[in-house]
């Protein structure tokens, strides 16, 4: 072997180390909270019984039942949105409202209520429009007959003789932008305004108006939804318990970079309509902002999200959960829970929407067996609900100067547990310090999740990749993502 000069030795001893790329460094203060109360993750779950195939009769969506409802304990989410119209619940005769609460079209509806009453799951619950055939019998949007006749009648049918008192949030028409306030005529703020206000009458003449809060303004991602036009309507705002919008993310075109869901979807969409509400609403720092509908709209065609099926979609909807924390929101509701809840578009038979889990009609009328399957996005949302729960407190976590990288934390409602999750959009590593100053030592449950590496149980359902003991989160602990994907550390215990 040649002689080599000494400091050849020491080059190469050194190149690993010269060659390593330094961790991002995510300090997490405790010194503040970015949400309170925070009302956690959850889904969009309902079936509005229009057809036969979403039926309870149906034996393909009976024989899943069990099975849907196992997968939702293990969910475990904090809220949920649950949405109705007045034709599955009365009928007009003459132009005079007929209640029909225990047709057919409700069965599916009490059968969900009551699992969520049996959990104690909160709901946003909701109608999503007037249908047309009731808009001119009884006078209009802008008329007190919707709230009057029908609206808070069924609410107290539902809180008082069927003992929903989970029902705590009401969203009176979804989007309404782009509805229409009579057939042909476009609904304009004015209208919206009239029947929110009629509603809130109407529950405080049933004295609902504090066991059922009105949120709004239920608007579409863009800034056409009334929301600082409410903030700063003293007639309105204060019937309003809390605000909520929607949002459906874009990805690859000029706002996202290819491929990412970046940054820009925190400062730019979510936390400038917080700041809003907090300026101009003199109570609006003490109300709940949350997200009503999320999902990421890319590969939506027909109104099915073609992605839904893939690893990636995992990542993304986890990464718009990190930004709204990390925005200040209050919680989350995705786009949904099962394909089965809605039909629309052309997938399969029946058009059934395709944004769910899974689709609870698997096997039937054409749609393939294993369509039932849990999907890998329900990997991420899961522990999102679980390990995020209602009444923990999020906490301001530092810019890691990374578009594809970010870090959300959380405490326990207990004060004392601690939960934090790791997102890389990049099909490039990451490793990224997590720093937070508190001396304990803490044992933390690992949850990994990558294309290769996300392990479940017999039931398909998330398990802890590892136990990690003596953390000193005043030092440091180091989170290694080696691609795209997605890192839960928790003091929560698994199951």
């Amino acid at each position: 072997m040649a002689h080599r000069p000494w400091w050849y030795l020491f080059l190469l001893a050194s190149a690993p180390l010269w060659a390593a790329e330094p961790p991002l460094v995510a300090t997490i203060d405790t010194g503040r909270v970015l949400a309170d109360p925070f009302l956690g993750f959850g889904v969009q779950w309902e079936y509005e019984g229009d057809h036969p195939e979403n039926n309870v009769a149906n034996p393909t969506w009976e024989a899943n039942w069990p099975r849907m409802l196992e997968r939702l304990d293990f969910m475990r989410p904090a809220i949920l949105r649950v949405m109705h119209h007045a034709g599955m619940y009365s009928r007009l005769d003459g132009g005079h409202v007929v209640a029909e609460y225990d047709s057919p079209r409700m069965t599916a509806m009490y059968r969900l209520l009551d699992y969520t009453k049996a959990r104690g799951i909160p709901l946003v619950f909701g109608e999503w429009y007037l249908p047309k055939a009731y808009i001119e019998p009884l006078g209009g949007l802008a008329s007190p007959r919707w709230a009057d006749e029908l609206v808070v009648p069924f609410l107290r049918h539902l809180r008082q003789v069927k003992g929903y008192e989970n029902i705590r949030w009401f969203n009176l028409m979804n989007e309404p932008v782009g509805l229409e306030s009579a057939p042909g005529v476009p609904l304009d703020y004015d209208t919206w305004k009239a029947a929110i206000t009629h509603l809130h009458e109407a529950l405080r003449r049933a004295g609902l108006d504090q066991a059922v809060r009105i949120v709004g303004t239920d608007g579409p991602g863009d800034f056409n939804h009334w929301i600082e036009r409410v903030a700063g309507d003293a007639d309105l705002r204060d019937r309003l318990g809390a605000y909520e919008y929607h949002i459906y993310a874009h990805l690859g075109t000029d706002k996202w970079l290819p491929g990412l869901l970046t940054g820009r979807l925190g400062p730019d969409e979510l936390a400038v309509r917080r700041q809003i509400v907090n300026r101009l609403d003199p109570r609006g720092a003490s109300k709940p902002f949350f997200m009503g509908e999320a999902g990421i709209d890319d590969g939506n065609k027909g109104d099915n999200q073609t992605n839904r099926g893939s690893f990636a979609y995992g990542v993304w909807m986890a990464d718009y959960a990190v930004q709204s924390i990390n925005a200040g929101q209050a919680g989350l509701i995705a786009w949904d829970m099962d394909d089965a809840m809605h039909t629309w578009g052309s997938y399969g038979a029946s058009g059934l929407k395709g944004w769910g889990f899974w689709n609870s009609l698997a096997g039937f009328n054409g749609y393939p067996a294993d369509d039932f399957d849990i999907r890998p996005w329900f990997y991420t949302w899961s522990l999102l609900c679980r390990l995020f729960p209602a009444g923990a407190h999020p906490l301001p976590v530092s810019d890691l100067a990374d578009e594809a990288c970010r870090v959300a934390a959380a405490r326990l409602a207990d004060g004392q547990g601690l939960s934090l999750v790791v997102v890389n959009e990049a099909t490039t590593p990451r490793d990224v310090l997590l720093r937070l100053p508190d001396p304990r030592p803490l044992t933390l449950v690992e949850y990994r999740y990558f294309d290769g590496e996300r392990p479940v149980d017999a039931k398909g359902l998330p398990m802890p990749s590892a136990l990690r003991r003596d953390c000193r989160l005043d030092a440091g602990v180091t989170v290694a993502l080696p691609a795209q994907g997605v890192v839960f550390l928790t003091t929560a215990q698994p199951h």
